[in-house]
């Protein structure tokens, strides 16, 4: 959201054309009129570009290869899932059990991540299932943000999740949702 300096055209015009996903005006005829004469296909902010899950036509979902290939695709943002693991590790996971996606079987939140390592994301070649900090290690070094899903319904990964932003400083590219 923007606010508006004043009421003129060219005060509106930029709030409107800054990217921003509102306008705060007292003057709502002026921008509605200004709104008018856009084209009815116009955009008054980019899209975003969301890789689901990665890039899992190509890549394991929820895998460090899905997340480097959606950057090197152009995502602007890649949602990825997460659970904790016995021993307060945050991974990432689309499934709460790594039966369909690995060369294992058992629930995610029931193993440590020692135990998780022993089995390999395959779906699109073999590599290690991920923990929240080797995702952010290849985003940080892009301008791509992370949409997290916590999908565990264990209280204590909020808590971990913070504790991980703050060694990582990673607030600046992440948007955190649930539906649980």
């Amino acid at each position: 959201w923007v606010t508006a300096d004043g009421a003129a055209a060219s005060d509106l015009y930029t709030c409107i054309n800054s990217g921003a996903y509102g306008v705060i005006t007292t003057d709502f005829s002026s921008v509605y009129g200004l709104l008018r004469g856009y084209a009815a296909t116009a955009l008054f902010r980019a899209p975003f570009n969301v890789a689901h899950r990665g890039l899992p036509e190509k890549c394991n979902e929820n895998s460090v290869s899905g997340v480097k290939a959606a950057i090197a695709g152009g995502a602007t943002h890649v949602e990825l899932d997460g659970y904790l693991t016995t021993d307060n590790e945050i991974v990432l996971m689309h499934d709460n059990t790594i039966d369909r996606t690995s060369n294992g079987s058992g629930s995610v939140e029931s193993m440590s991540l020692e135990q998780l390592r022993k089995y390999k994301l395959d779906l699109h070649g073999e590599e290690d299932i991920p923990t929240l900090q080797d995702v952010i290690a290849v985003l940080k070094d892009s301008d791509t943000v992370l949409v997290f899903e916590i999908k565990s319904y264990n209280p204590k990964l909020v808590p971990r999740l913070k504790e991980i932003l703050d060694q990582t400083q990673f607030y600046e590219q992440i948007v955190v949702i649930s539906f649980a």
